[in-house]
């Protein structure tokens, strides 16, 4: 088989791959779920839906050719815990990454304005 042929199959074999992986969900290291939030609202659970944002919000800068500072819309970090408090009232077989998401996909729309 000539090179040519050879690496666009390599190249092929690694797209697929890679589209594969990405259609699954993700995984969040930490992630407590919505029963789990209002047992003992700690600090380690809030520091770990700050530190979640904070990394969607880089990994959003870093992928556009503008920077989005998404979290800049939030006026504190409590209105983080509210927006998650919130949402686990009303989806409480949810997890705090889905509240997370959600919250900054909405922060990401109203930065869009």
């Amino acid at each position: 088989m000539p090179k040519v042929a050879l690496k666009s199959l390599l190249l092929a074999t690694l797209l697929a791959t890679t589209c594969q992986l990405h259609a699954q969900p993700s995984t969040a290291l930490g992630d407590p779920g919505c029963g789990e939030w209002f047992v003992l609202p700690n600090a380690t659970k809030k520091l770990w839906l700050l530190g979640f944002l904070s990394g969607m919000n880089v990994a959003a800068d870093r992928q556009g050719p503008k920077p989005r500072d998404s979290l800049a819309m939030l006026p504190s970090a409590s209105q983080a815990f509210l927006w998650v408090d919130n949402h686990c009232r009303a989806n409480p077989k949810s997890t705090v990454e889905t509240a997370a998401v959600a919250l900054f996909d909405d922060l990401g729309r109203k930065n869009k304005r």
